[in-house]
Parts: C-alpha cells; sequence; structure tokens
C-alpha cells in the first residue's frame, strides 16, 4: 500500500511538473512592409511542441484585434497561448492600426492594412517559420474591427 502512495504520488509530481513546463513561446517581432514603407510589430505565438520537433510544420491562425488595440492584446487578455499548445498552432497577431479595418485606405499611404496582412505578414510566417504554407493551414478570426478584417481578407484573398 505504501509503495502505491509513493508511486501515484511520483506520477502527480512528475504531471504537474511537465504541464508547468510546457508552455507557447510569445514573441513580439517587427513585419516589415513594402507598402508602407516601414516596420509593423507583431505577436507571434509558437506552440511548445514548436521546438520539440524541427521538423514538423504548423498550421495558422491569423488573430486580428479590434479598433482602439493593438497586436499584444489577444495575449493580454486571453489564453490564447495555452490554446495554441492546446491545439498544436501558431498563432499570428498582426497589428492593424487603430481603426484601419484592415482595408488599404486609397488616401492614406501610411494605413495599407489588407495588403499588409493578407500579403505581407502570410509570405513572412511562411518564409520565417516552419508553417504549412497553403490556405488549407490558415485561418483568420478577430474581434470587432479585425472580425470585420477577418470576414474581408478572407473573401478578398480567397487564395490565401
Amino acid at each position: 500500500m505504501i509503495e502505491y502512495r509513493k508511486c501515484l504520488l511520483f506520477v502527480l509530481i512528475i504531471t504537474l511538473v511537465s504541464s508547468l513546463t510546457q508552455a507557447a513561446t510569445v514573441k513580439v517581432i517587427n513585419v516589415h512592409s513594402d507598402k508602407m514603407n516601414r516596420d509593423i510589430p507583431a505577436t507571434i505565438i509558437l506552440p511548445d511542441s514548436y521546438e520539440q520537433n524541427q521538423k514538423q510544420k504548423f498550421p495558422v491562425l491569423y488573430l486580428l484585434h479590434g479598433a482602439g488595440g493593438d497586436h499584444s492584446g489577444w495575449v493580454a487578455r486571453t489564453e490564447v497561448a495555452k490554446l495554441s499548445d492546446k491545439y498544436n498552432m501558431i498563432v499570428f497577431c498582426p497589428d492593424g492600426g487603430r481603426t484601419s479595418w484592415y482595408f488599404d485606405s486609397p488616401i492614406d499611404p501610411s494605413y495599407q492594412y489588407e495588403t499588409h496582412v493578407a500579403r505581407e505578414c502570410v509570405s513572412f510566417v511562411d518564409k520565417n517559420y516552419r508553417s504549412q504554407s497553403n490556405r488549407e493551414s490558415r485561418a483568420i478570426c478577430g474581434l470587432s474591427m479585425g472580425g470585420h478584417g477577418a470576414i474581408f481578407l478572407a473573401i478578398r484573398h480567397k487564395e490565401t
């Protein structure tokens, strides 16, 4: 009976330690926009398994923030990093400006967020990370303005 308890305690400790050591990697990076001629910040979340298997490629979720927010909001206000681990996917949170609605502005050359997200960010992720670089392995969603952007970009860039 004592050996059973020791074994059970050992298993519980190992389970707890392994669950604490698994954590997605969250990085703030800059993605250069040729269209806007500047670097734009983004947050990328790599699942814990990204470092464990150097040959594996991952699906990518593009997660867009709402008006008044920025790329860091999802990590700060949700458990998206845990979900990256749970579902074994890369999560990419581009910055969409304060009120871009993820359009390319016909007036303001500094607000070209449709091109930035749909082309420049996707190209950046596929070039610099082990992403599954096909449309079937990409998803896009967002909150408020980001929800609008997700629908708009999905309709306008079906091939991506």
